[in-house]
């Protein structure tokens, strides 16, 4: 009762900072959002390990860059078991980085399943391979004939627009096929596109699950290139695995958590 009346005394301290702080520039803002929640987490890890996964919030300082190979995203999350549709990172973690729950248990692999779904996200994965591994002109693939009609939820396009488009796509193609496969950061994008990764999930065994809302092209690039790591943002994770991380590390959950992203983070090689 004592814990739970602290816990909500912090949310509407919080809560008061921020709607102070509300009419300051959106940098400020943001710096000052990000210390608040710190405060917040640190103050609750102090009582109780379990009660901060709470508090973990995506404006925390969290490792969610890191590397993997490919073919380690074998699967991507659903709505639920027993549907085909992707579940979307925005709509699960929101604001909260840890959360709970059979989410993780709602999968499908990408091979064949999410290969041949009808939304856009999928057509827009399919159509790489019909593109740049299978020789298929790009007015003819899937993602040109959705576009050029504004169908499956795409903004229609001009021929133009398209063609500019698939130029674009086949300059990145090129090269990834020449120097690797790059990071945001690697290629100094504005500070707030650094998180415009191929966006992933944890499980709560370790399990990475593809998130449907972002880099679809780069991801079936890198898998048509055979790319060897490529990087990811951690969108979220599964409670059970961050407590298990804080039982492996020893630390408070955030830290534990930090370290054990970074040991699963491939290395390069030299």
């Amino acid at each position: 009762m004592q814990r739970d009346k602290k816990r909500g005394c912090l949310k509407r301290i919080s809560s008061k900072l921020f709607r102070y702080v509300s009419t300051l520039p959106a940098e400020i803002f943001v710096l000052i959002k990000q210390a608040v929640h710190y405060m917040v987490y640190r103050a609750v890890a102090w009582q109780a390990t379990e009660r901060s996964a709470d508090f973990i919030t995506q404006d925390l300082p969290i490792k969610k860059i890191i590397y993997i190979k490919p073919d380690q995203l074998s699967s991507y999350l659903t709505r639920a078991k027993d549907s085909e549709e992707p579940l979307y990172g925005k709509e699960l973690f929101a604001d909260r980085f840890v959360v709970s729950g059979d989410w993780d248990l709602n999968y499908r692999p990408i091979m064949p399943h999410y290969y041949n779904q009808n939304h856009k996200r999928a057509i827009t994965f399919r159509s790489t391979f019909q593109v740049f591994r299978d020789g298929v002109p790009y007015w003819e693939c899937d993602e040109y004939k959705k576009k050029i009609q504004g169908d499956c939820g795409y903004l229609r396009m001009s021929e133009i627009e398209l063609e500019e488009k698939y130029k674009n796509l086949r300059r990145l193609f090129e090269e990834i096929k020449a120097g690797g496969y790059k990071s945001q950061k690697e290629l100094k994008k504005k500070r707030k596109h650094w998180d415009d990764e191929i966006r992933v999930a944890i499980g709560r065994d370790g399990q990475l699950y593809k998130i449907a809302e972002s880099g679809n092209h780069r991801l079936a690039m890198a898998l048509i290139l055979n790319i060897d790591r490529v990087p990811v943002y951690v969108q979220g994770v599964h409670r059970q695995w961050a407590l298990k991380c804080q039982q492996k590390h020893g630390r408070h959950l955030l830290e534990a958590m930090n370290r054990e992203l970074e040991r699963i983070s491939l290395k390069k090689t030299p």
